[in-house]
């Protein structure tokens, strides 16, 4: 899950404790592996403070220069909170470490059981308890847009088409990968959302009239590719781009393809300028599901 903002002695903690944790019934093993994991964790407990110093000034940076929105931020914003978050628990797990059987190995985990859980966090675990992820996004979606309606009101309509967008079409069939990207609002997915969204009423939904969640300029975008690319059909290649934000590079092998994906890109790029779909209706999906995902833990 290398897509989930985390800092990097986050991840070095959680292959130490799987490392850990895996003693075959082996009391000799246990007691081994966890003697070996107590020395490895001041030497991480100190990695996770520098990146915390680091990230700090990176974040404090981004504060004074960027704007509240800008994937930068948000990005350094909760690199510094898993750093933060990570330095604790290392402290902790010296205490916890030599006197239990099995610990946490996730950060998500360790965040549920210190009941201070983000959204990603109780997904993930819903992840790792083997609950279904078309289950996951059900429960958000209805949780979600009884949140909007009760927070929005009468003005409700045009949001809720939208989100209803995101959650339904935007991410229909990604991974959890990809799923847990959208609600960390990872960098790389504010591109992928914006021209996925173009894509979509381009092609698979070529008959609807666009929606007005977007902008008036990528409404009139939209218009001037549908009639230019009226007589040509989606290639599999750019169908299978738009399923995974994670490969998703813009190279093509067929060059009429390779314009067709740079047209929807330009076009999308007017929705990543403060757009109602990436910033008011993301910005519900992380508040209100806070509160509904917290009360199911």
């Amino acid at each position: 899950m290398n897509s989930v903002v985390r800092c990097h002695t986050s991840w070095g903690v959680a292959h130490l404790l799987e490392w850990r944790n895996q003693t075959n019934h082996s009391r000799f093993a246990a007691i081994t592996k966890a003697v070996a994991a107590e020395c490895a964790l001041p030497f991480l407990t100190v990695a996770a403070l520098v990146e915390t110093v680091v990230y700090g000034a990176l974040r404090l940076g981004a504060c004074l220069f960027l704007n509240a929105q800008h994937p930068q931020r948000l990005f350094y914003a909760k690199a510094f909170d898993s750093a933060l978050f990570t330095t604790a628990w290392s402290v902790a797990l010296l205490g916890y470490n030599m006197f239990q059987d099995h610990l946490y190995a996730h950060e998500a985990e360790a965040r549920c059981f210190a009941k201070i859980p983000r959204v990603v966090d109780l997904l993930v675990v819903q992840h790792l308890r083997g609950v279904g992820k078309a289950q996951s996004v059900l429960n958000i979606a209805c949780s979600l847009h009884a949140a909007v309606r009760r927070q929005m009101g009468h003005s409700v309509d045009s949001a809720s088409e939208a989100i209803q967008f995101l959650l339904g079409e935007i991410l229909k069939d990604l991974s959890f990968e990809a799923l847990e990207s959208f609600y960390t609002m990872d960098p790389v997915m504010y591109p992928f959302v914006a021209a996925k969204a173009v894509y979509l009423y381009l092609f698979e939904k070529r008959a609807e009239p666009v929606p007005r969640f977007f902008k008036q300029e990528t409404r009139d975008g939209i218009e001037c590719l549908r009639w230019i690319y009226r007589l040509e059909n989606v290639t599999e290649e750019l169908r299978a781009m738009m399923k995974d934000p994670h490969t998703w590079n813009g190279e093509f092998q067929d060059r009429q393809t390779q314009e067709l994906f740079r047209g929807i890109t330009r076009v999308s790029h007017e929705e990543l300028q403060n757009g109602f779909l990436l910033v008011s209706c993301w910005d519900y999906a992380n508040q209100c599901l806070q509160s509904p995902m917290e009360a199911a833990i």
